[in-house]
């Protein structure tokens, strides 16, 4: 076994995913995905509202935009004042399994981009399975994990991570926080700031990402 192959069974990553860690950070496509929940417990909470966003060559694709309310029959309980999403807006809301057949259709040829996957893929495998549907298994880059490596390379290992305190380590704008597609692009926009401070460059190569402990196997 070679070594780029031991790294992708560490990661927990597919064999075919070798093809990805040689392709330059240009070519990849990336998808970056926010969920607005009823709460923080994965397990327990559900899907308000779903934002996602492409981008590639170190830019978005403003274009490629996607944002929808979700229906649910769970309790708002914190919602209402937290992202602004009431009982009388998700009577106009999408089904939850449309999102995610579309969610999953974006799975193999893009690498996802999220801050804080454990609760958001955390809920999204929940969701699959209630709706049935199978699970998609796509490649993430957790932009809280890459900027937790970072800060440790630096010796402020207990620096805040959120995603405002983030943004704002790298002089970018403060998001609006609490609408998933606007959170999305901010995440999007975080990692390619990321990439700078880690010296990857558009013809960079994609593994060079495999030594931060940022890329999660969906």
């Amino acid at each position: 076994m070679d070594f780029w192959h031991a790294v992708l069974n560490r990661l927990g990553l597919r064999i075919a995913d070798g093809e990805l860690l040689r392709q330059r950070m240009s070519e990849v496509a990336l998808l970056a995905v926010d969920l607005e929940l009823t709460g923080l417990d994965p397990q327990q909470d559900d899907i308000v509202s779903v934002g996602w966003i492409k981008g590639a060559g170190f830019s978005l694709d403003l274009s490629s935009s996607h944002h929808a309310l979700v229906q649910t029959d769970s309790s708002l309980k914190q919602s209402p004042v937290i992202h602004g999403i009431t009982d009388v807006e998700l009577q106009s809301a999408v089904s939850l399994q449309q999102q995610l057949v579309q969610l999953a259709a974006l799975a193999d040829d893009h690498v996802w981009v999220m801050h804080c996957h454990r609760l958001d893929w955390g809920v999204l495998q929940k969701s699959y399975r209630q709706c049935q549907l199978t699970c998609p298994s796509p490649v993430i880059i957790d932009t809280l994990l890459l900027e937790q490596y970072l800060l440790g390379k630096s010796g402020y290992q207990n620096s805040p991570v959120s995603l405002t305190e983030s943004r704002r380590r790298y002089g970018l704008a403060t998001a609006p926080a609490h609408n998933a597609l606007e959170d999305a692009a901010a995440t999007l926009e975080l990692l390619f700031a990321q990439l700078g401070r880690l010296g990857v460059k558009p013809d960079g190569q994609f593994k060079q990402l495999s030594h931060t402990g940022a890329l999660i196997s969906g």
